[in-house]
């Protein structure tokens, strides 16, 4: 019992669940879970993005990250295109950019929801928190 209250995977696992439903159901009229909003976000702030590059971006391992970009891309959300070699490039198609622009009032509710319950002044230390854990858990 002592082991899963201080075992930052549980607990980091558990907290991430519980916010990822949040934003979910908040995303749900979109037709997009969280993992797939915040996918279209990172392409957004840096396309064309290779690959490996979004998956140090978003810290996402590589196999689940081409499963749901595979998903998105049939749904023509996202595409791709060849770049250096064996590399693609990926950027959102117009589709894409609606839906993340219709998504954005609903995030900022999601949002807007999760920081009111915790608190202004938790989540702001929580986010500078969240920042060194994920360093750290690089470095380990």
């Amino acid at each position: 019992a002592a082991a899963a209250q201080e075992c930052a995977c549980f607990n980091f696992r558990k907290a991430s669940r519980a916010i990822s439903k949040l934003y979910d159901d908040t995303l749900q009229p979109i037709g997009l879970r969280s993992t797939q909003f915040v996918t279209l976000l990172a392409i957004y702030l840096n396309e064309p993005i290779a690959l490996s590059a979004l998956s140090r971006e978003m810290v996402a391992d590589r196999s689940t990250l081409t499963r749901n970009l595979n998903v998105l891309e049939r749904d023509g959300v996202i595409r791709s295109k060849p770049g250096r070699g064996r590399v693609r490039l990926y950027s959102l198609t117009e589709k894409g950019r609606r839906i993340l622009a219709d998504g954005i009032p609903l995030w900022e509710k999601a949002q807007g929801r999760f920081v009111e319950q915790l608190g202004g002044k938790h989540w702001s230390g929580m986010l500078s928190g969240l920042d060194a854990a994920v360093r750290a858990a690089k470095q380990a």
